[in-house]
């Protein structure tokens, strides 16, 4: 009884990931989608250089879907909200650069003053405790 009890839980389980996961996917097709150039950080994740698609999910509004164009696992990002006096021109993703290490910080859409800040790793943070400062690279989309 106890094994059939667990595995309807472990379906149903597994059904609403899914679920959840398609309705991320829809949102991330129509998000953010650039070539990052180089190897990149969030949170405790690495992601190798390519091309991505970063996906607001608006039922969760703190979570960004991170998706790369040659496939794999999806990963989702808690995120903090930003707002700006200006409503942002283009596109763009931010990064803090230290030494060779990237991570993203900061994830803007043209045509409007909200943002997405990401939250420090421990390794960001311990990096940049023992560094002068990072370095910003901004990777600007051109706005449609």
């Amino acid at each position: 009884m106890k094994k059939h009890g667990c595995c309807v839980l472990h379906k149903t389980m597994m059904l609403g990931m899914f679920l959840i996961l398609a309705v991320g996917l829809g949102y991330a097709q129509s998000g953010i989608k650039v070539k990052v150039p180089f190897s990149f950080g969030i949170g405790g994740q690495t992601f190798p250089a390519g091309e991505y698609t970063f996906g607001a999910l608006p039922q969760f509004p703190h979570t960004v879907l991170v998706r790369s164009r040659t496939g794999g696992t999806p990963f989702y990002i808690a995120t903090n909200s930003m707002q700006s006096r200006d409503v942002a021109s283009s596109t763009k993703l931010i990064f803090n650069r230290y030494g060779g290490q990237y991570f993203l910080t900061q994830m803007w859409t043209a045509g409007s003053e909200i943002g997405w800040e990401t939250m420090k790793s421990p390794l960001e943070i311990q990096l940049a405790k023992y560094s002068p400062g990072p370095e910003t690279v901004l990777l600007a989309l051109n706005s449609r």
